[in-house]
């Protein structure tokens, strides 16, 4: 898998490491794995059951609330490194979407 970059932010896969405004963001395994499904589908919806799907490998291991919690652990972590810039967009009841 190769380096995801876009505006700011860089995400590398093999390594785990996030990168935003040249600090490192320190991100859980399911974090990181949100933040990649997002950035890989640039400026596009990934509906919440799709996010189930790919981070957890099933919609019984996961909730909205959860996903939900997550999504603002990286907002709030990425906002550390770029007080300026959103980078995710609720989609109300449908998913989220990164934007650039």
């Amino acid at each position: 898998e190769e380096i995801l970059k876009i505006g700011d932010i860089e995400l590398n896969p093999k390594t785990y490491q996030v990168i935003c405004n040249n600090m490192d963001i320190n991100l859980s395994k399911i974090e990181f794995e949100i933040l990649k499904l997002l950035m890989r589908n640039d400026n596009q919806v990934v509906t919440k059951s799709v996010l189930f799907d790919t981070v957890w490998n099933t919609l019984d291991s996961a909730d909205e609330n959860i996903l939900n919690v997550h999504i603002s652990k990286i907002r709030k972590k990425i906002k550390k490194a770029n007080p300026n810039k959103d980078y995710i967009e609720t989609i109300w009841s449908v998913g989220y979407k990164f934007k650039n």
